[in-house]
């Protein structure tokens, strides 16, 4: 476990937290999946010492918060159902932090690991600032240095799959971390540490625009089908609303990893950009059936 964490995290837990945030939220009853999704989620995290994935966790909370909130407004739910909700979340929170000290108790040495991960990652290694930081730096600017020798490819890029490199200037540093034998970045062709910095790279500003409109059409498609069927809200009205979550827990990742280098990852999303499409047809028969008949 020292050493392991793509092999024990799935690529999926990210929507895992999305899925969280809706059902604690915004589903009508309480289900006895919560409670093991819980489980699995955060002794993933903890176990590994994943930094990355309590941003998704941030952004599920916000995200689905807000999205009771437009619930309330749009007379979806009442008022007095967001303080109903907040008790099943607050006693989630006990069993979690429960079980995470019987863990830590069980396994001292996660602790101290997540200590040198949050406080101690660069003073103890003579580094000026995170070693993750570091390789997404190194990452970016060496992808700049490469644009900018023919700026034709800011528009286009260079391809997915086109080699990079990290920049020789933060080698240096990395290196004390890095053991001395391994080579890194030297020859570097997958996607990226940054959903953003790779798309320049490979499509330019072709695949940026493409990027946004996906996670921006995904998020209005998602709140334009909840609303168009909060005039009859049906028992699973609460799913219209997870693919804004998940947009939003997407978009939380893609400073720090591009998360579309998972294909399963890749996989759950596109569900996630199609399923408004059922809600939009549910809201079309509804207003169908609304509209008076012309004899």
């Amino acid at each position: 476990m020292e050493n392991a964490r793509v092999e024990v995290q799935s690529s999926a837990n990210n929507w895992l937290a999305a899925w969280i945030g809706c059902a604690l939220l915004l589903r009508p009853r309480f289900h006895w999946l919560l409670p093991f999704a819980l489980f699995v989620l955060f002794f993933g995290i903890f176990i590994t010492v994943t930094r990355s994935l309590l941003f998704p966790v941030l952004a599920s909370a916000g995200a689905s918060s807000l999205c009771l909130l437009l619930g309330i407004r749009w007379g979806i739910y009442r008022p007095v159902d967001a303080m109903k909700r907040l008790w099943p979340g607050v006693a989630l929170a006990f069993v979690a932090v429960v079980g995470l000290s019987l863990a830590a108790i069980a396994q001292p040495r996660q602790i101290e690991r997540w200590d040198e991960r949050l406080f101690h990652h660069a003073e103890d290694r003579n580094l000026r600032t995170d070693i993750s930081l570091l390789t997404r730096l190194a990452e970016a600017d060496a992808i700049f240095e490469i644009l900018n020798r023919d700026p034709v490819h800011y528009l286009h890029g260079k391809g997915i799959g086109a080699s990079y490199y990290w920049h020789p200037s933060y080698l240096p540093e990395i290196r004390l971390v890095y053991p001395p034998e391994e080579d890194i970045g030297g020859d570097v062709w997958f996607a990226g540490h940054s959903t953003w910095t790779y798309s320049l790279f490979s499509g330019g500003v072709i695949a940026l625009v493409a990027h946004l409109a996906l996670l921006g059409g995904t998020m209005a498609g998602s709140l334009l089908a909840a609303r168009a069927n909060a005039i009859d809200p049906g028992p699973d009205q609460w799913l219209a609303f997870l693919p804004f979550i998940a947009a939003c827990y997407l978009l939380s990742e893609t400073l720090t990893s591009n998360p579309f280098d998972e294909r399963l990852a890749a996989l759950v999303f596109g569900v996630m950009a199609g399923l408004p499409q059922a809600f939009l047809v549910r809201a079309s028969w509804i207003h169908a059936g609304l509209r008076p008949s012309i004899e």
